[in-house]
């Protein structure tokens, strides 16, 4: 026994371990796959494409490194750089804006360098984006909702645009009938304004610009009832339009619902630039309910309406809009 163990601590002892721990893990490898070694190949290469189907993407979500944006940022480069090319020749030709050509050619010819920078900023910041995901109760009730063909009501604002192509020539006093409506599409809010002698046809004509045409009242009425209550009693000749301006900065308080806003136009802009009349008929009462609104503009004005005077107005309504997930068919309410 003693001439045995001393055999086995030099090399073949070694070798001797060797094999008997090779023989212990392929007993506890076949322990672990009682198919054997043809059980392995059907597991791990045969059935591969459906261990595909639930593979983990979260690699994709992961956090880029620093080359990683760059390396992006270099292929937007590229494309930027064949995008200002092209549009940097053919632009110019085609459109003839009248900008020069070599300011034109300077500024596309920095777009590459600006979506070189920008990239990596806005990559890095995307990757600190939260993303919300459902977990599996909240999507096997969303899985039920579409199964069931729930309808999904989407409500939102509606903005309207309506056109009179040309008020009464030197006539003071305009009625306007804009539109009938349900009551859903009632109005909540409308903006009036006027244009004189604006053709949009010319490149330098600025669509932007409206006049006040001396007015002074406008009234909306919906069904009979009047809005607002009182005249308006304006003076755009002495520079007494207090009201108008005051509804149009209240405007953003009451359409977002919000105590914190600036108006973009101060008292002389708003006269000599976007006069812009804005009635508020958000709070009219409901209670006594009628299946058609009837919507008129009466116009006031202190002298006669010069001539190509338009008269546009924009109505802000409530709209309610119905999606059946499952048959895909959206319908408007009514």
């Amino acid at each position: 026994m003693a001439e045995k163990l001393y055999e086995y601590q030099g090399c073949i002892g070694r070798l001797h371990q060797v094999r008997d721990d090779v023989r212990e893990k392929y007993h506890s490898w076949k322990e672990s796959h009682p198919g054997g070694f043809s059980g392995w190949l059907k597991e791990h290469i045969f059935e591969r494409k459906q261990s595909d189907r639930n593979q983990d993407f979260s690699h994709i979500y992961r956090r880029k490194s620093k080359k990683e944006l760059v390396r992006v940022s270099a292929a937007v480069m590229g494309i930027e750089f064949s995008y200002a090319a092209e549009t940097a020749f053919v632009s110019p030709t085609l459109l003839k804006i009248g900008v020069e050509h070599k300011h034109m050619t300077l500024v596309w010819a920095l777009s590459p360098l600006i979506g070189f920078f920008l990239t990596p900023i806005l990559g890095s910041l995307s990757d600190r984006l939260k993303r919300l995901f459902p977990n599996d109760q909240i999507k096997l009730q969303l899985l039920k909702a579409i199964k069931a063909d729930t309808p999904i009501l989407i409500p939102f604002r509606k903005w309207e645009l309506h056109m009179l192509p040309s008020l009464t020539t030197g006539a003071t006093n305009e009625i306007w009938a804009v539109k009938t409506s349900s009551f859903l599409e009632s109005p909540r809010y409308c903006i009036v304004c006027f244009q004189t002698d604006h053709d949009l046809t010319k490149v330098n004509t600025d669509p932007t610009i409206f006049n006040h045409a001396n007015i002074t009242n406008i009234t909306l009425t919906l069904n009979g009832e009047s809005y607002p209550k009182e005249k308006m009693q304006l003076a755009f000749d002495k520079g007494a339009f207090p009201q108008a301006y005051f509804n149009y900065t209240q405007f953003g308080y009451s359409y977002k619902n919000t105590s914190q806003h600036t108006p973009l136009l101060g008292y002389p802009e708003f006269a000599n630039k976007q006069p812009l009349f804005v009635i508020d008929c958000s709070r009219r009462d409901e209670s006594v309910k009628s299946s058609t609104v009837d919507v008129k503009l009466e116009i006031e004005a202190s002298q006669g309406f010069p001539a190509n005077t338009r008269a546009y107005c924009i109505i802000i309504h409530d709209n309610i809009i119905e999606h059946l997930p499952l048959s895909e068919i959206i319908k408007k309410w009514n």
